[in-house]
């Protein structure tokens, strides 16, 4: 028999109770981990087939099985932690060699020591073959699942009870320091309360959760994880633990900051740009926007060069700077070559921001800028608006615009200003529209994408074109106005019509254009498939997805995009590198091609910070087995660079201007 000394009241009666069972093993370690045996009971000889002697000899990790011995370890540093008895099975190894599953029943002594029961949990020898098989099964989904991810486990208090070898390499922490410790150990301080809250509401509720969270190492260092938690169900539908399986996606998350940073960024003067001047407007509205211009700069330009001409724009953006940066509440944009933008927040008051935007433009009209043996001054000419943001833009424009027809420095936008204009124009096109879809002068013409290698039309772009007697005019004059009308959902099913019947008469590969408000629309989304089922010709097509809105619903479009290529049909992300794209659409939408923006094409021979965006664009779409479509390509040095850069194919006015039919010819 085996004493019960040196043990507790509640733990004599646990440990009675395991020695009844039968066969059982007893054994007591030194110290925190586990070592030699110090104790062992009679029935040690049938159990594990070695005599008393033997067994004193014997280091007692190399009877666990190798797959188990960091389990057991953490089952042992576990209980002495918690100064409770833990229960964990394992594999141990006999004397003839073969390993049998056991039971520990680990307990802590009053005199800190580790005492534990085992208990034969083997099965019977009619059921050893199918548990090998399960066994061999669920070690092989292990080992890939460790391989693969960062794993943890914690109890119903979220305290850590298990962390594999990844979850050790990434978060620097040993399993003596985070064995016992709350998961909080390695939260960023970045990340809001209100994830957790969420996380916890939801798995408490027996839900998975997911989620991309950041965190923080042991050193300080931030990574970021994509997670899934797990709530682990015993036999009664109740919760025993939780399981975390993370996949570390840091490399991901800073590439997407570095695109992110460079596409907000104005290349010469590394002012935020117009991208995100739109991008705070929908995000964070400001109170007030006024729009700066340097009168007639195209002519300095022409008179000095593009190089001065850029020393002129660095040497304005630099004065500009040092004069918003004094104004509380005050941003400053670089906007385009010669033009800026200097926003205001709510907190400024609309006459105060009047009065610095006249100052600011005062002070620096007629500003002398010399560059070698040239001087010349500079004039400045500024619209300002209050209008709500989804107009700030267009009406500060407009102002802009009534600043220099009457020669004014600065002028502030009235609900009159052009507005009479305004309403004709739109009169006047609504009605070109509807003419336009009633005489079927709503068109596609097809612009080739050619193979970066062979110089091949591997596919056309269908573009939308409006036919008015001699005249064609591309989507930028009317499909606004379209959309206001609600003429585009025709003008859409028109395209789809025609751009198929294409198709069907050359047998090419067509790409079609598809906004994100197309594929929510149900008659529009009915009316693609539809045809296309008919028609036959899904293998064909290749829908490019305009994301520059932004993607919220991304359970919807991946519904769509699951239907249109089971019709055999091809997925491309258009415009990828501006507005509101970024690594995360790729990750969750798994297009066959992204079509890199124009904008970062068309300065890619003269902007080296676009050169690195699109190479790292290129790299990870690669890595991903996603194809990769170079779109303004304008003349040869551009194509000759972004095929050095490695990108598939090439879309442009180098090779062709968009057509009223397709043409197969070689470039």
């Amino acid at each position: 028999m085996i004493s019960t000394d040196g043990f507790s009241s509640l733990a004599k009666e646990e440990l009675l109770a395991f020695l009844s069972l039968s066969p059982t093993i007893c054994l007591r370690f030194n110290g925190k981990t586990i070592d030699k045996i110090t104790l062992a009971c009679s029935k040690v000889k049938d159990f594990l087939g070695f005599n008393e002697e033997e067994l004193y000899q014997i280091d007692f990790k190399t009877l666990i099985h190798p797959q188990d011995l960091k389990k057991a370890e953490q089952s042992f540093l576990l209980a002495k932690n918690r100064k409770k008895t833990i229960t964990d099975p394992f594999r141990l190894k006999k004397k003839n060699g073969e390993y049998i599953w056991i039971q520990a029943n680990i307990i802590l002594r009053e005199d800190d020591s580790l005492f534990s029961v085992f208990v034969d949990v083997s099965p019977s020898v009619e059921d050893k073959f199918e548990l090998s098989k399960l066994t061999a099964f669920f070690e092989s989904y292990k080992i890939a699942l460790d391989e693969s991810s960062i794993v943890s486990k914690s109890d119903l208090a979220g305290k850590i009870t298990y962390g594999n070898r990844k979850f050790e390499e990434i978060t620097g922490y040993t399993a003596s320091e985070y064995i016992g410790k709350p998961h909080n150990l390695n939260r960023h301080p970045d990340t809001p309360k209100k994830v957790f809250k969420e996380m916890w509401e939801t798995i408490k509720a027996k839900k998975i959760w997911k989620g991309i969270l950041k965190n923080r190492k042991k050193d300080g260092s931030p990574y970021w994880v994509n997670m899934t938690i797990l709530p682990i169900l015993d036999e009664d539908g109740e919760i025993v633990e939780y399981i975390g399986v993370r996949h570390d996606i840091t490399t991901i998350i800073k590439q997407q900051q570095t695109i992110e940073k460079q596409a907000f960024t104005h290349y010469l003067t590394s002012l935020p740009n117009r991208q995100k001047l739109l991008k705070d407007l929908k995000e964070d509205p400001p109170f007030a926007l006024a729009i700066v211009d340097i009168e007639k700069f195209g002519q300095i330009n022409n008179l000095y060069g593009n190089a001065n001409g850029d020393k002129i724009l660095i040497r304005l953006a630099l004065e500009m700077k040092n004069r918003v940066k004094s104004l509380k509440g005050f941003t400053l944009y670089h906007l385009n070559a010669d033009e800026y933008a200097i926003t205001a927040n709510s907190l400024v008051k609309k006459d105060d921001f009047e009065l610095n935007i006249k100052n600011l433009v005062n002070e620096i009209d007629r500003f002398e800028v010399n560059f070698g043996n040239a001087y010349l001054t500079l004039n400045l000419s500024s619209g300002v608006s209050f209008e709500k943001p989804s107009e700030l833009v267009q009406t500060a424009n407009m102002a802009l615009k009534h600043a220099r027809e009457i020669r004014e420095n600065i002028f502030v936008y009235c609900s009159d200003l052009n507005r009479y204009k305004e309403y004709e124009n739109n009169i006047h096109w609504n009605f070109k529209i509807h003419t336009a879809l009633l005489k079927d002068k709503i068109v596609p013409f097809f612009q080739p994408i050619v193979d970066s290698k062979t110089l091949k039309p591997v596919k056309h772009e269908a573009l939308v074109r409006l036919i008015d007697g001699d005249k064609i005019y591309s989507p930028f004059f009317f499909l606004d106005i379209a959309k206001q009308t609600k003429q585009y959902k025709q003008i859409t099913k028109t395209m789809i019509k025609k751009s198929i019947e294409a198709i069907e008469d050359l047998c090419c590969n067509v790409s079609l254009n598809l906004s994100i408000d197309d594929i929510f629309d149900t008659s529009t989304r009915e009316f693609l498939i539809e045809t296309i089922k008919a028609k036959g010709v899904g293998k064909h097509i290749i829908l490019e997805i305009l994301e520059s809105e932004g993607i919220d619903n991304f359970k919807e479009i991946n519904s769509f995009i699951c239907e249109a290529r089971e019709l055999g049909c091809e997925i491309a992300i258009d415009d990828f590198g501006s507005g509101y794209s970024n690594f995360a659409y790729l990750i969750e939408l798994n297009p066959d091609y992204i079509k890199i923006d124009g904008s970062m094409i068309k300065n890619i021979t003269v902007d080296e910070n676009t050169q690195i965006v699109v190479r790292t664009i290129v790299g990870f779409a690669k890595k991903i087995g996603i194809k990769t479509v170079a779109e303004f390509v304008k003349d040869r040095e551009t194509f000759e660079l972004i095929r050095d850069i490695g990108i598939d194919y090439a879309q442009g006015y180098y090779f062709s201007e968009p057509l009223p039919k397709i043409s197969q010819n070689s470039f």
